[in-house]
């Protein structure tokens, strides 16, 4: 007796703090000591009880606003005159415990079950007991379960009582440990974010009710055995409604998965209406290709049990192709990505069953301009469109698309910018270079090589891979490895221009440079700049080799030898774009073909620095063979210690 006075005053003492756990607009409403506050979502008739999200009230559930009602909390009442609910109430045994929280349903059937004494007397029992418009609202089947006309037979009342005391805090996701009086069978309980539970998918709203002989959860379902609900698979067909699905279940060959009872999953099943919007051409693919078949209804199978009830804002969950998708819940109901539940909840005894509105098909049945769409690549999908060149994007032949984003063609001049909306060819010329043969994804890229596109074998792209991650030419990949049915997007941040050009080319078309042109043909490095190898060039501009002195200068230029060792101080055996440079407060250090080091960096305005020092010129020159930056000075070199 003096154990069970403490257990009664700790659980007393516990629930006195929840009111101290309430946010503070709605602290100085909740007046006095023991007061609890339920929420409740406008339109609907679901309460939400503080201790359900943590004592932290919401002031958004399921794009509804809240209001709040404030009552005694469990084992507290109110007395006139006092503020707050001051009055301990004595705990009472389960019976008497769910008539005083107003479930006059439960213990109506629990009378013509003949459930009463055990109920009063038997126990210690954990119980959930579905609220009164639960059992309005139950299926006529599930009613005449909880009373059946055989006297023999048991009823499914039972199987919302479960041996001992549960706790909320003790439930754990995915608990299938807890065996009912209903056949042994047993239930299944879920816990998500917010602090919600599921029973069966019904939810608790009001957990931890007290009672002498043992714990009462109030739900907002009836529960129904799983066992006798059978598999996935069964649920699915034995529904005409889903005969379209059940044929691409056949097909992808993933009827059996559903079937095993040693996992559990949530399928969203599509109706034979949202099969019926698809395009002939892909319902005929799902429906006789296992393949797409396959990647289609992969889409659709998530792994675990996702009820209903398991989001009131939104959530991410993962099918079991890899893709994640949001969960999430709106005002009008529950979303899967854009697929609607319009018939949500279906137990399985190895999980649960949503049906849906709409068949998601994933990027990997559709084609390359469909995601690019998706994607938002609206401006490079726009000048495609006009230019009449989307056909490259489409059809079976598989194409890597490197995909500048619509801020990338802002930075565009106006002029080439105007020259690709109005000239077909320039923009025909330009989806061939961001266009390779074949499903080119991430795995497939290897730094320091080049790549042919559709533009031809002269017109190469150049891998860069460095910390921060993949560039393409000077481009950074932004979201790689958009896997469709007919090819691979990756998006970028750079338009890529075609160069027209070696890196010795762009040295003599270049005024600035005419000092630099005679000194690498001087020193015999003409035939390096313009092999097809990755390079880079910090290129001295006249204003450079001017700030040496002329004795100096006049030195270098006569003897190729010391010469050859100065100008390979400014060139480094690999291409280092500016998108791999690190931003302030790191350095990218690296050796030249000299073999001193060059540190590349950022400054305050986040320009360019080489060696902390001096400051490229902001236009990175892109060459068929390697990048070439401007500077106006000279690089300190060992081999050359007198020239600062």
């Amino acid at each position: 007796m003096k154990h069970l006075v403490y257990v009664i005053l700790g659980v007393l003492s516990l629930v006195n703090g929840a009111r101290h756990r309430l946010p503070a607009y709605l602290k100085r409403y909740a007046e006095g000591p023991n007061v609890c506050v339920v929420q409740q979502a406008y339109g609907t008739g679901n309460k939400y009880f503080t201790s359900c999200f943590g004592g932290k009230a919401m002031r958004m559930i399921c794009e509804r606003p809240t209001f709040v009602n404030f009552h005694c909390c469990s084992g507290y009442h109110k007395i006139r005159g006092e503020k707050g609910c001051t009055g301990v109430s004595p705990v009472q045994d389960i019976v008497k415990t769910v008539h005083s929280l107003g479930q006059r349903e439960f213990n109506n059937y629990a009378r013509q079950a003949n459930m009463l004494d055990q109920l009063s007397t038997g126990g210690a029992y954990t119980v959930f007991v579905p609220n009164n418009r639960a059992f309005r609202e139950a299926p006529q089947d599930a009613k005449q379960s909880l009373v059946p006309k055989n006297s023999a037979d048991e009823s499914t009342l039972l199987y919302h009582v479960v041996p001992g005391r549960i706790n909320i805090g003790d439930m754990r996701r995915g608990d299938y440990e807890h065996s009912t009086l209903y056949k042994d069978e047993k239930i299944r309980i879920n816990k998500y974010a917010f602090g919600v539970t599921t029973v069966n998918c019904a939810r608790i709203e009001r957990p931890d009710e007290l009672a002498t002989n043992g714990i009462v959860h109030v739900i907002d379902g009836v529960l129904k055995p799983l066992e006798t609900e059978g598999t996935l698979a069964e649920k699915i067909f034995s529904d005409d409604d889903y005969s379209q699905f059940q044929l691409a279940l056949f097909t992808s060959e993933m009827a059996n998965d559903l079937r095993r009872q040693d996992v559990e999953y949530t399928v969203l099943a599509p109706n034979n209406k949202a099969f019926a919007r698809l395009p002939s051409e892909l319902l005929d693919s799902i429906l006789t290709d296992t393949d797409t078949a396959r990647k289609v209804l992969e889409k659709h199978v998530i792994k675990g049990v996702n009820c209903k009830d398991a989001v009131v804002i939104a959530m991410g969950v993962k099918s079991l192709d890899g893709s994640m998708m949001m969960m999430k819940c709106k005002r009008d109901g529950v979303y899967f990505g854009g697929a609607k539940v319009v018939d949500g909840d279906i137990s399985a005894s190895n999980g649960v069953l949503h049906g849906v509105d709409k068949v998601i098909i994933p990027q990997s049945v559709k084609e390359v301009a469909e995601v690019a769409r998706e994607l938002k690549l609206n401006t490079l999908m726009d000048l495609a469109n006009q230019a009449k060149v989307t056909d490259r994007l489409t059809g079976k032949k598989e194409v890597t698309l490197l995909a500048p984003t619509d801020s990338a063609f802002k930075k565009l001049p106006s002029e080439y910018l105007a020259a690709l909306r109005t000239q077909p060819l320039a923009m025909e010329k330009l989806m061939d270079y961001h266009t390779m043969k074949g499903k080119i994804t991430s795995d497939k890229l290897v730094g320091d090589q080049d790549i042919n596109t559709n533009l031809g074998l002269s017109a190469k792209i150049k891998i860069s891979i460095y910390r921060g991650g993949v560039a393409i030419n000077n481009a950074k990949v932004l979201d790689k490895d958009k896997v469709c049915g007919n090819g691979v997007i990756h998006k970028i941040d750079t338009v890529l221009m075609p160069p027209e050009d070696t890196l010795m080319g762009q040295v003599m078309a270049d005024p600035e440079l005419s000092t630099l042109r005679q000194a690498v043909e001087t020193a015999g490095l003409s035939q390096l700049l313009s092999t097809p190898v990755q390079l880079t060039l910090l290129a001295p501009t006249n204003r450079a080799f001017d700030s040496m002195s002329q004795r100096n200068l006049d030195q270098l230029l006569t003897n190729p030898d010391r010469l050859k060792k100065f100008l390979e101080r400014h060139i480094v055996n690999r291409m280092v774009v500016k998108c791999a440079i690190p931003k302030k407060h790191s350095v990218y250090t690296i050796k030249s073909r000299q073999g001193d080091k060059i540190d590349f960096s950022r400054d305050y305005r986040n320009d360019i620095m080489v060696n902390k020092r001096k400051r490229v010129k902001p236009v990175e020159q892109m060459a068929t063979n390697g990048v070439m930056y401007k500077i106006d000075d000279v690089l300190k070199c060992s081999c050359e210690p007198r020239i600062r």
